[in-house]
């Protein structure tokens, strides 16, 4: 197991995937890179990524016209959302393959919303509830999992739950107060279940439901009315086809220094009167301004991926389908490390 400083740089890696480092056929994966992670990929994220390359296969579509996102929420807001994230990690120490250790997780819930507002402010509130909440993390340890119905009705000891159960209560009971502002970015939460109040010291326990952090559930909700994902422009550019757009994000890596990616998107208008946008990514390296030679340092070794976001004719997201693979190599004196990360997420508005 690799030590505490490889596990701080490693930690701030797994963010990552929480704040959408997700492309567009970019850079394929090197020959080392895809052994580290041949024998890991789950059914899940087999079928997930399967979904994703079924999705994104070409559509007729007219460039010409005038394509606006409109992000922000309106008066009529609401429906049902399911969001699947998958995430596959696998690492192995200089080259010794009985150093490799993976990861996964799976984590999938329903959302029913509906919306008060925007007032005068341009503030909205959404309130949410759970309807479902499947998660399974596997291990070098094993696998753990949950699989909550929570439309149905909470068992007559639902007060004595122990142990992983206790979080059916807590989920069947949350009600989520969203706020989101004109821009369409989440500016506060509340009612999401405290994890570390209902589970103690599990932390097991906790990676099944790490998704009901602030951040992490901010993140993806934001992408309901945000087609940046709530990440600033840094420009936009008009061409002979459509009006493009980029985003530029740091991902703070500790005192290693910082993953940049720039995301660059190409939108187009839908015979269905939808707006679809498929999107690029490039990433490099910002080394910290100070060394810290106790810290280790890291090189992109390659990167994959695919993504589309369908956007509905009044706004807001009906569909998105991503996946990424990003490979780092790691070095700290004499030794080294090999990361590879795989990420698919799918947010599905669902037909009432």
């Amino acid at each position: 197991m690799v030590g505490n400083m490889w596990k701080l740089c490693v930690c701030a890696l797994a963010l990552v995937a929480t704040n959408d480092l997700v492309g567009a056929q970019t850079q394929t994966l090197q020959d080392g890179d895809d052994a580290l992670m041949n024998g890991v990929t789950s059914a899940q994220i087999r079928a997930e990524r399967e979904g994703v390359q079924k999705k994104v296969q070409p559509e007729q579509g007219d460039k010409s016209q005038e394509v606006v996102f409109e992000n922000g929420l309106d008066q009529g807001f609401g429906g049902t959302y399911q969001f699947t994230r998958a995430i596959e990690y696998a690492e192995q120490m200089g080259e010794d393959p009985a150093s490799r250790e993976a990861v996964t997780e799976n984590i999938s819930f329903t959302l029913r919303t509906a919306s008060k507002g925007p007032g005068p402010d341009g503030i909205a509130s959404v309130v949410a509830s759970f309807e479902r909440f499947r998660a399974r993390v596997e291990t070098p340890d094993g696998p753990i999992s949950v699989d909550f119905d929570l439309n149905a009705d909470l068992p007559e000891d639902a007060d004595t739950l122990s142990g992983l159960d206790a979080m059916l209560p807590a989920l069947k009971n949350a009600s989520l107060q969203i706020l989101v502002d004109a821009n369409g970015n989440v500016t506060s939460i509340s009612g999401l279940p405290d994890v570390a109040s209902v589970l103690g010291d599990d932390q097991g326990g906790a990676a099944l439901f790490s998704v009901l952090e602030d951040q992490q559930f901010a993140v993806l909700f934001s992408k309901l009315f945000n087609a940046e994902g709530g990440v600033e422009r840094t420009s936009t550019e008009d061409d002979a086809q459509a009006k493009t757009w980029s985003t530029v994000e740091e991902v703070g890596l500790g005192p290693s220094g910082s993953l940049i990616v720039t995301r660059s998107w190409v939108p187009r208008a839908l015979p269905s009167g939808e707006l679809e946008a498929r999107g690029t990514f490039a990433a490099s390296v910002d080394a910290p301004a100070v060394v810290d030679e106790a810290a280790p340092t890291f090189t992109i070794g390659s990167y994959q991926g695919v993504s589309r976001l369908l956007w509905m004719n009044g706004g807001g997201l009906s569909y998105l389908n991503a996946t990424e693979t990003i490979a780092l190599q790691w070095t700290l004196g004499a030794e080294s490390m090999r990361t590879v990360q795989e990420t698919v997420t799918t947010i599905n508005r669902l037909e009432e």
